[in-house]
């Protein structure tokens, strides 16, 4: 008996790591305008809860800086004319992003998405591509006056 626990115990581990790659990963999209307070408590929903801070917007600038980028270009004209980028070029780096986080870590399954979905068709666009792929738990929406964030806004430039 005692050796078929310790047989157990050993394979527990290999066992535990192979669930947690077979996991989606689990994501809560953040939604608000500027200076409602997203990044603000997604730091202390990183800090006390254990999700990874995702930010659509700060993933699209690094793609865009990116040396060798194939989209590199394609995201700054659609940025500077203030465009959406195309929905695929968003989960594209969204979904690459998880998957390297959840490589890294196998105990870094849950994420907040900042930023995304920002209209219907990238939410469509998400379901077509990673509704067997990912499990959105819910929509956590910062709702505030135009007078608080518009203050906020000034305050972070």
């Amino acid at each position: 008996m005692l050796r078929s626990c310790s047989v157990v115990s050993q394979r527990a581990p290999s066992l535990l790591h192979r669930v947690s790659l077979m996991m989606k990963p689990q994501v809560v999209f953040v939604l608000g305008g500027p200076g409602a307070g997203k990044g603000t408590q997604c730091s202390n929903i990183v800090e006390n809860y254990s999700y990874t801070h995702l930010s659509a917007g700060d993933l699209l600038r690094a793609e865009r800086a990116r040396e060798g980028s194939e989209f590199g270009q394609l995201i700054a004209s659609y940025i500077k004319e203030g465009k959406i980028v195309p929905v695929e070029i968003t989960i594209n780096l969204l979904r690459k992003a998880m998957e390297e986080t959840m490589q890294k870590d196998e105990k870094k399954f849950r994420f907040l998405i900042d930023g995304f979905p920002r209209n219907e068709d990238n939410l469509q666009g998400w379901n077509n591509v990673m509704k067997d792929k990912a499990d959105v738990k819910f929509v956590l929406f910062f709702d505030c006056s135009t007078e608080v964030s518009s203050r906020n806004t000034k305050v972070k430039a």
